[in-house]
């Protein structure tokens, strides 16, 4: 894990769409991930530190490139996020221009879709096809001013810390994760990181089988959430 899990901190703007264009919001966040699967402990942590419990989903992302793969050449995302029958578009690209140099800076669009079928009906007749599918089932902390989710996928778990160059350390000394390994990449990259561990062919996609895919929906649905 010595090339994968490294001391690095991830910028990002996000431009907020679906508002008047005065009213949209460029903010920047920094965001780190932590190798530790021990959710329960992690949830005794943030208790103690007053953090607050802010939900867990079961999320179903689609992510749109061309047959080419331009978009990805170009450090492209074009994604379809379905939450509990709520679906979000977002567009993440590089800046124009480079606006911090020890930071890897991203602009994020984001906006909300009512038909994802005829969205990628849309897509398609632009000529993109799907590249990859992936889930994840997610819970979300908050705490201070730093947004902490503890992610299970098909490959581990993980934590990610979403914040400030100055909140995400302090969160990481209070939750304890300053051992913990921890890196940037994303978890299309993650993924083939994992794959590549276990000796198995790396795959663009990372779904949960069927069987667990239920399991963890009929544990949300007794949750209530």
């Amino acid at each position: 894990m010595k090339e994968t899990w490294k001391e690095e901190q991830l910028g990002r703007w996000r431009i907020h769409a679906g508002k008047p264009k005065e009213e949209r919001t460029m903010a920047l966040e920094i965001e780190r991930k932590y190798r530790f699967s021990d959710f329960a402990v992690l949830r005794i942590r943030l208790r103690d530190a007053r953090g607050e419990y802010q939900g867990r989903d079961f999320e179903e992302n689609t992510v749109w490139d061309t047959p080419s793969r331009e978009l990805k050449e170009k450090g492209v995302l074009l994604r379809l996020r379905s939450v509990g029958g709520n679906n979000v578009l977002c567009l993440k690209k590089p800046p124009k221009e480079s606006i911090m140099e020890y930071n890897k800076v991203l602009e994020e669009v984001e906006t909300e879709v009512a038909d994802p079928e005829g969205m990628g009906a849309i897509f398609r007749s632009l000529g993109y096809e799907v590249a990859f599918r992936y889930e994840k089932l997610r819970e979300t902390w908050r705490m201070e001013r730093v947004t902490v989710c503890l992610d299970h996928l098909p490959f581990g778990r993980f934590v990610e810390l979403e914040g400030d160059g100055e909140s995400i350390p302090r969160a990481e000394a209070i939750l304890g994760l300053q051992g913990c390994p921890s890196t940037t990449m994303n978890y299309h990259e993650l993924n083939k990181v994992s794959c590549r561990e276990r000796g198995l062919e790396e795959q663009d996609s990372f779904l949960f089988s069927d069987a667990e895919r239920q399991r963890l929906k009929e544990r949300l649905a007794r949750s209530g959430e």
